[in-house]
């Protein structure tokens, strides 16, 4: 019993919860109603006047007004714009009351502007002009019929007073305005609707009938329509009429959120329906009028016209017939629950019962699977049917003859419930006699002569060849009437179609135009600029497109089908994505497909699923019938399932593809693109862009792999199998300058008054950072954000942003990148003009040697044409010789026995080393440039700074650069080595602390390090172990520099008695220089593993190279270079090598 009573209290409390919570929500709703209710009346609060108060712009629409008339509008304008930014119009009447507002309507009245003006001026952007000039139109009584259509269309985006001048200026407009204002009654206030329709009436402009509002007024403006006749005082023949009408009207119910309502005219203008089509529009109307009426489907193919027979057969139809429109994906719409969509269309039936209602159902197959799944196989169709075979509803179906046959052998009851009506293709004739009657009745003042109609119709059937006559035709002649009357013309020729057709298709004009040549040398530079190092393929391209423009392409297959093989991150993606760009207008007509994604065969249903009805379907369909004009790229096609490779072969072979609703798309427009890895990694090996363990990439393995993947009835139908060869260094740093330059184009670079430099290490650098043996190019674009961009924002976000000729420098001395300002007075390796000391204590020995001045930090006018004469003298040596000795190895590498012969690898680093060696002489000459441009006073600062901190900078970054490829060149000369390593290590009797000899050690470290920052080299520590320390050196000219370093470097310390010469303590450091062989080095420790073999076979030296001494008279003895200098800290920053034959 007690259980009984809680379970009563429980359930009594539940209740009371309940109810409060229903409580609530009545509460909240009324309080949301109220909000809603207000916002509406103060709508012109929300729907605030746009414009700007401020800065007026130009008159629009004004380029005929004279200067007068200008200046009082846009004095006009600007005394408006003020006083709506002082007061708030609730409506047309308040402003028209506004004192202001109206003297300012009264100057524009005073001006006596042609009503043609008046309506470019209402029409144009500026809403403070279109509010004077609107009650200025509205007196006019020859205001132009299209005045009508443009001021409806204005109408929803207007705020409450601009919407109420937008109806007044209707009031002697010519046209049905009631019928369309009052479809617009959402937008515009009542009494606005009110005042037109009494002022039309009293003028007599327009009768207010039933009929007036069927052809005009949605359903779903009844509720509104319903207001009117409530609020406001209407003449009693209005409320008549409104009151038909409201009885008049089928109410759709849930239905009436999908449905489309049609009213007269049913069709798009005058069809001229002659012959077997004028039996059929008989044939239908004689259907939908007998007792019991007859639903009918239209069988034709899409464009034969199904569409426009219909409206006009319905045009035959008594008034009073209700027209909607409504396909299956509307009335399935958001229907989530069983049995919804059924209780939908039950309902809909039930309110068309009785009533001479006409439903169009485009799409008709598509019933036959909308509300099917598993476990539920009827669905729409089969909910139809029955009311079809009964009559108690009239359907108007269109289908295509595939499809209709499709549904007959899936639903066979269809054939006898609906009346089959067979639209065949208009003949070459009956075509142009249909275009000539459409351009002479569409109410343009518009013509041609039959010549262009009939080369529209051929143009139409050669470019738009998935739409039936004379639907392709048609189409392109609307399209040329359209961009006709937006030029004002009134007439047009081929060439103005050609024209359209490019727009249409996204084909450029010189494809299309026979007349029109197509520069294939263009052409291939259009895709050798964003493909490169694919000449072969693009070529092929070339060719392909050359055929199209010639017209010589089978119109029964793709426009081309081809197979792009080879490594990744060759640029096969990119050049599908400019075929793209370049044949249809954009990249983004490129429809790409992961095929990976289609590995099983259950997968093949995916693919054949229109996305645009079912989100799990594939975009291959769906997005090829919303651009039939398109590249569709198959990516990593061998991934796929058998089954997917058998369906693309119809589509390879006839340009089609039927999907899971039976509905064929056309591919007959379409470049397919299949992408491939397969055999690309044969003989691909570790070294980039060249293989070390194999002779070599070659098509004909791949060709020989491809055989072995695809069946033979497969490769027979592409066109062609393009092979991509994997990058060599030269297309890299193409490869690289491309992607630069795009960042170069950014907004955070592009809008400063800097540029940026790189650097010849730091292109090195990223060169091997964004370029992959397996991954080809793709790394590229991630290693530059990463490496450079970084550093880069670092660098802009830290630092004082340079101004006149300064800019960024990149460089990468230590293995990543370095970024700073030129001109920020930053310490730069070398002597600086203020760091310098006094020219006696340090002379010149020959004012010619760029080490000269470098040491020296001279930066004058003298040094400058010094320097500059030298990278002159530089630059045609590399252009004369190093040029030269890159080409004939080049040939050495493109020889077939080249990758049987062991001195490969020595071959290789010399491309790679002369390739360096072009890039930093770029640089220098750029570097030169600004130089150049300040020595001849064309920056505004080279004559206030000519000896100052920047051109200091400017000059040391120069003059290195130049000085290490003078040495780059001396060690092409006599073979020194690309790379070298150095090992250093404690040497001598242990008489000192350990410290100290270690510290040492450390300082000729640090020097190397310093030395490669300096000049743009690379020393890289590979190794340390207790007293020895292993770098890894390289760089233009590295070999030649650092080989006399080989021997001992002694630092001497001043002793107890202070005494140098007779008490010195000293540390010894042996440096061991052995050549870095070229070849194949991937890991750290393979590098480590090489230099152990180098110095097993280097011979160690025991001579002196340089004598280090400390303390208050520093000392630096150089016997490999035969030099002596007090500026111990100068060499030991790293520039040992800048003092040579100085006493």
């Amino acid at each position: 019993m007690m259980a009984y009573v809680a379970t009563v209290g429980d359930v009594l409390w539940a209740l009371f919860g309940f109810g409060l919570i229903a409580l609530f929500l009545w509460w909240l709703g009324s309080q949301l109603t109220k909000l809603v209710a207000w916002w509406r009346e103060q709508r012109g609060g929300s729907r605030k006047a746009t414009g700007d108060a401020g800065a007026a712009p130009p008159i629009p629409g004004g380029r005929d007004l004279t200067d007068n008339a200008r200046a009082v509008l846009q004095s006009v304008r600007d005394r408006v714009a003020a006083r709506f930014a002082e007061s708030f119009f609730e409506n047309r009447r308040s402003l028209q009351q506004d004192k202001v507002f109206a003297a300012s309507v009264d100057q524009v009245r005073a001006l006596a502007l042609p009503t043609e003006m008046l309506v470019s001026l209402a029409a144009g952007y500026d809403h403070w002009i279109t509010r004077v000039v609107l009650p200025v139109l509205s007196e006019r009584d020859d205001i132009p019929d299209r005045w009508l259509l443009m001021a409806i269309r204005r109408l929803p985006p207007a705020p409450w007073d601009l919407a109420g001048l937008y109806v007044l200026s209707l009031e002697k407009a010519p046209g049905e305005v009631i019928g369309n204002v009052l479809a617009k009654t959402e937008d515009v206030r009542g009494d606005d609707v009110v005042a037109l329709i009494a002022a039309r009436v009293e003028l007599g402009r327009e009768v207010v009938d039933a009929e007036l509002m069927r052809r005009h007024v949605p359903i779903t403006a009844a509720e509104q329509i319903q207001t009117l006749l409530e609020t406001y005082e209407l003449p009693e023949s209005v409320r008549n009429t409104f009151a038909e009408w409201l009885e008049s009207a089928l109410d759709f119910g849930e239905a009436g959120r999908y449905v489309k309502l049609r009213t007269r005219p049913f069709g798009d203008g005058p069809v001229l329906v002659e012959g077997r089509r004028a039996e059929v529009a008989d044939e239908l109307v004689a259907a939908l009028q007998e007792s019991p009426p007859r639903s009918a489907i239209l069988v034709g193919e899409h464009g034969v016209g199904k569409s426009a027979l219909v409206g006009e057969a319905l045009e035959r139809l008594p008034d009073g017939w209700i027209v909607f429109e409504a396909g299956a994906t509307q009335i399935n719409a958001d229907a989530m629950y069983v049995g919804q969509l059924e209780g939908r269309i039950e309902d809909l039936v039930q309110r068309l019962h009785g009533r001479s209602a006409v439903w169009l159902f485009p799409a008709f197959e598509e019933a036959l699977y909308a509300g099917t799944y598993s476990n539920h196989p009827t669905g729409m169709l089969d909910a139809l049917l029955p009311h079809i075979e009964a009559g108690t509803i009239r359907i108007v179906a269109e289908i295509t003859p595939a499809n209709w046959e499709l549904l007959v052998a899936k639903r066979p009851r269809v054939q006898s419930a609906l009346r089959a009506l067979r639209l065949v293709p208009l003949s070459d004739a009956e075509t142009v006699r249909i275009l000539s009657h459409a351009l002479a009745n569409d109410g343009h003042d518009i013509s041609t002569d039959e010549a262009v109609l009939q080369e529209t119709f051929e143009l139409a059937q050669q470019f738009l060849p998935g739409v039936a006559q004379p639907g392709g035709a048609m189409r392109l002649l609307e399209a040329t009437v359209d961009a006709a009357l937006e030029s004002e013309a009134t007439a047009f020729d081929t060439g103005d179609v050609l024209a359209s057709l490019a727009v249409l298709s996204g084909l450029p004009l010189a494809l299309l135009d026979p007349k029109r040549p197509l520069d294939l040398d263009e052409v291939r530079g259009f895709f050798n600029e964003r493909v490169l190092g694919q000449e072969h393929a693009v070529g092929a391209i070339v060719d392909r497109i050359a055929l199209v423009k010639a017209g010589l392409t089978d119109p029964t297959r793709p426009l081309g089908v081809f197979l792009f093989v080879g490594p990744t991150g060759t640029g096969k993606t990119e050049l599908a994505k400019t075929l793209a760009q370049f044949m249809f207008g954009s990249a983004s007509r490129l429809v790409r497909l992961d095929m990976s994604e289609f590995q099983t065969p259950e997968s093949l249903e995916r693919l054949l699923t229109d996305s645009s009805l079912d989100e799990t379907g594939a975009a291959l369909i769906a997005s090829v019938r919303r651009d039939p004009f398109s590249v569709v790229l198959l990516d990593e096609f061998e991934k796929a399932s058998p089954p997917v490779w058998d369906l693309f072969l119809q589509v390879f072979d006839d340009g089609r593809l039927t999907d899971r609703a039976g509905r064929t798309t056309d591919f007959r427009r379409c470049i397919i693109v299949l992408t491939s890895n397969v055999g690309s990694a044969l003989q691909y090996g570790p070294t980039l862009g060249f293989s070390t363990d194999e002779p070599g990439f070659h098509a004909s393995d791949v060709e020989r792999a491809l055989r072995r993947a695809f069946r033979p009835e497969f490769l027979n139908r592409i066109d062609k199998i393009l092979t991509f060869q994997p990058f060599g260094r030269e297309q890299m740093r193409a490869l690289l300058d491309k992607e630069l330059e795009e960042v170069v184009r950014r907004r955070g670079i592009r809008g400063k008054p800097w540029a940026m430099e790189l650097d010849e290490s730091a292109i090195s650098f990223l060169l091997d950072a964004g370029f992959s043996p397996t991954l080809g190019a793709r790394p590229l674009k991630r290693a530059v954000e990463e490496h450079l961009l970084t550093p880069l924002a670092r660098t802009i976000v830290d630092a004082d942003a340079p101004e006149g000729d300064q800019f960024l420098f990149v460089t990468a001395p230590h293995g990543a990148i370095e970024v700073h300002f030129v001109g920020l007075d930053e310490e730069q390796t070398g002597v600086s003009a203020q760091d310098a000391p006094p020219e006696a204590e340090d002379p010149v020995a020959d004012a010619a040697d760029v080490r000269s001045l470098l040491r020296n930090g001279r930066a004058d006018p003298d040094a400058q044409r010094i320097l500059l004469s030298q990278l002159s003298e530089i630059e045609t040596r590399v252009v004369n010789e190093v040029v030269e000795r890159k080409h004939r190895a080049l040939d050495l590498v493109s020889s077939p026995a080249f990758w049987e012969d062991d001195g490969r690898y020595h071959v290789l680093a010399e491309v790679e080393y002369l390739d360096r060696l072009e890039a930093a002489c770029r640089t220098a000459s750029k570097l030169g440039g600004r130089l150049r441009r300040r020595l001849e006073g064309t920056s505004a600062e080279a004559g206030a700074d000519a000896n100052g901190s920047r051109d200091a900078e400017l000059f040391n970054l120069l003059g290195f650069r130049i000085y290490s490829l003078g040495r780059a060149l001396e060690g092409l000369d006599v073979g020194a080595p690309f790379e070298l390593f150095l090992r250093l290590r404690v040497v001598g009797d242990q008489a000192h602390p350990p410290e100290t000899e270690l510290l040492f050690l450390e300082q000729l470290v640090e020097m190397y390090l310093g030395w490669a920052k300096g000049r743009g080299m690379q020393v890289e520590v590979i190794d340390r172990l207790g007293d020895q320390v292993l770098l890894h050196a390289g760089g233009l000219g590295a070999g030649l520099i650092l080989q006399p370093e080989a021997g001992l470097h002694i630092l001497e310390l001043p002793g107890g008695d202070g005494r140098h010469e007779r008490s010195l303590e000293r540390v010894t450091v042996a440096v061991q220089v052995a050549e870095c062989e070229p070849g194949e080095r991937i890991t750290e420790s393979a590098l480590r593993e090489q230099a152990r073999q180098a110095f097993g076979k280097a011979e160690a030296r025991a001579q002196v190279v340089r004598r280090y001494r400390e303390g208050p008279s520093a000392l630096v003895r150089d016997a490999a270079r035969g030099y002596r200098t007090g500026r111990l800290d100068t060499v030991l920053a790293g520039g040992f090598d800048l003092f040579a034959g100085e006493s």
